[in-house]
């Protein structure tokens, strides 16, 4: 997949302060113990500056206080009781902070793609979409975490630096110019590790996606026996991402080399610098020690600044990732101010309640457009018209509209132009209306969850399931399942043959007792026995059905059939009347007795 192109009216640096903003007291509590945690190693330092000076002298003396070996070994144990606590409590208001900062940029995601028409909800693939909400949203929360300890860092730096400055001005300059170089350094290699780490991400975002994309077409795959082209693909892909990161991995084993080194150059520096001073005594064993301690601690946080600044190009690209699943909300909408509910469970859905306007007397479209941007086809000026109790018929070739006329009707797809009528009151926004209970739809491959058979059907709803199973002709199927309702249908579905899948789709639907039901293609793994006692039981139920449809039983039961070719609504009618006027419709039903 390739990455989205980062918004040129936000920066990286507006969305983290926006997740800042949206838990500033925890941020700021943050700020408090990791200062804390960062700046408390600077007492041991100058604790065993003040040792080396007591072992020195015969009555030490700090700012014109006496001290012996004894106090000072009491101070550093109390030192690591507060350090003990101060690592705990920063834990502890750390974890709050990055679970809401990464918790509203997923929320956000999904309500953006739950707002979106259900067919065009995805700008990628599934596997690729959940890449990004569990790493890139990880991507992002790192960077922002890591704010946090830039701040404490620098505190650090700032404190040691000015207590070293103060010791020896001339030495202190003297071994922090490697230290300077090593920031040079990092600094001019962040674009380059910027770039491996990127292609160590997506070849990796590759590699999960197809592997999810395996586990959820296994039959598939099984039928069309490509099982070895396919594991050739995995392989391909898993060497790609081992090659990527390996690249990245040496990188920045590279860089971390290259620091150490050159801190062990400055602690050489220390040694030949302060020789002569400490024969002359003009610096002291305590002071050296301290100088040792403080370089080392301040040239790990100068390493450290240069993995922020990649870990902040990192989360870019990660925003990037993200916006492109927002599909055109604007930049403001990733980071927008919600409620989290972190600490309890959320509100129950209110369940819905019918109103007499749900009930469909009258469905009417006029001149219903919508062509693929990829394939220029689709549905032009479709004109159709739905009564209460009617079961319409959808029927054409493959490729001439079917699926696209029924998902453009129910909001699934983006209508280009045209009307949609309930009742005669027009339909503003189809997938937020078209919904129970006042229609349901199961698609030809209905996405079925990794749970159980009633789990499936009831979905929320806790109406009696007996006759939705009863009207879906499930209730043989549920004998012969090891678990009846029970029994786990695997990753979508994948424990159930064809048929019980599309039935237990199809019972789903008449457990939301809709008003209008849609069906597309739903019969095309049924035996015929099957499928007539299928068209039977919806009869009786005596809703408006519109069906997409090839097959005779569906045919011969029609109130009336619709005709699409090439995307147009060419003809409509009772199967006799098309059968005797359409050579289209003879066409068709040839076909299907064939």
């Amino acid at each position: 997949m390739t990455s989205p192109t980062f918004p040129a009216s936000a920066s990286v640096w507006f969305y983290l302060g926006r997740l800042i903003r949206f838990s500033k007291g925890w941020y700021g509590l943050n700020i408090l113990f990791w200062i804390g945690y960062y700046t408390l190693p600077l007492i041991p330092g100058y604790i065993s500056k003040l040792f080396f000076d007591a072992l020195e002298q015969k009555n030490p003396v700090w700012n014109g206080i006496s001290y012996t070996v004894q106090m000072l070994v009491a101070l550093v144990l109390a030192f690591g009781v507060l350090q003990v606590g101060v690592i705990f409590t920063a834990i502890a208001v750390n974890i709050p902070w990055r679970f809401r900062s990464s918790g509203l940029l997923r929320l956000n995601i999904l309500r953006r793609i739950l707002s979106m028409p259900g067919a065009k909800a995805y700008s990628s693939t599934v596997g690729e979409t959940l890449n990004t909400l569990r790493d890139d949203a990880g991507e992002v929360e790192d960077a922002g975490d890591w704010t946090l300890d830039v701040i404490g860092r620098v505190a650090y730096m700032s404190i040691a630096i000015a207590i070293l400055l103060s010791i020896d001005t001339e030495l202190t300059l003297y071994v922090f110019l490697p230290l300077v170089f090593v920031a040079y350094i990092s600094y001019r290699t962040r674009h380059w590790l910027e770039e491996l780490q990127k292609s160590a991400r997506e070849t990796s975002s590759h590699y999960t996606s197809l592997l999810g994309e395996v586990f959820q077409s296994v039959q598939a795959i099984q039928v069309a026996g490509a099982e070895q082209s396919v594991l050739h693909q995995l392989e391909q892909r898993s060497q790609a991402r081992q090659r990527a990161m390996l690249r990245d991995v040496a990188l920045n084993q590279a860089l971390g080399v290259f620091s150490n080194n050159i801190v062990a150059l400055g602690t050489g520096l220390i040694l030949l610098l302060a020789g002569s001073k400490m024969r002359s005594g003009e610096f002291t064993v305590g002071e050296f020690s301290l100088f040792v301690l403080y370089l080392w601690e301040v040239g790990y946080h100068t390493e450290f600044f240069g993995m922020f600044m990649a870990t902040v190009q990192r989360a870019a690209v990660a925003f990037g990732r993200m916006m492109g699943l927002m599909q055109g909300a604007p930049v403001t909408g990733l980071v927008a101010h919600q409620s989290i509910e972190l600490r309890r469970d959320p509100p129950p859905l209110e369940p819905i309640k019918r109103q007499p306007s749900d009930d469909l007397q009258h469905l009417e479209t006029r001149g219903l457009t919508y062509l693929h941007p990829d394939s220029g086809r689709g549905i032009e000026n479709a004109n159709l018209t739905l009564e209460k109790g009617e079961f319409v018929v959808v029927t054409g070739r493959i490729g001439s509209g079917k699926t696209t006329l029924l998902r453009a009707l129910l909001g699934l797809l983006p209508a280009q132009t045209g009307s949609i009528s309930w009742n005669g009151q027009t339909i503003l926004e189809p997938a937020e209306f078209m919904i129970p209970p006042r229609s349901a739809y199961t698609p030809q491959v209905p996405a079925l969850i990794s749970g159980t058979v009633r789990e499936n059907i009831a979905l929320g709803t806790d109406q009696p399931l007996e006759p939705a199973i009863q009207s879906a002709v499930l209730e043989t199927d549920l004998e012969q399942l090891p678990h009846a309702l029970e029994t786990l249908v695997g990753v979508r579905g994948l424990k159930l043959s064809g048929g019980q899948l599309q039935r237990t789709a199809a019972a789903r639907m008449f457990a939301q007792n809709p008003s209008l039901l849609v069906f597309d293609d739903i019969s095309s793994a049924l035996d015929v026995r099957t499928e007539q006692t299928l068209w039977e039981r919806v009869a009786s139920l005596g809703k408006t059905c519109l069906v997409v449809s090839h097959r005779r039983p569906a045919l011969q039961r029609a109130t009336r059939i619709i005709l699409l070719e090439n995307g147009r609504i060419t003809d409509t009618g009772r199967l006799e009347e098309l059968l005797a006027r359409s050579s289209e419709m003879r066409r068709l039903w040839a076909d299907e007795q064939s």
